[in-house]
């Protein structure tokens, strides 16, 4: 599974680290 986050410009970058804040914005499995 791999989670993005949105970087604020309408584009979403691969966040790992979101995993470890409890946060989902966006899942893709």
């Amino acid at each position: 599974m791999l989670a993005f986050i949105n970087n604020g410009d309408g584009h979403f970058r691969l966040a790992p680290e979101i995993f470890t804040d409890g946060q989902f914005p966006c899942v893709n499995w």
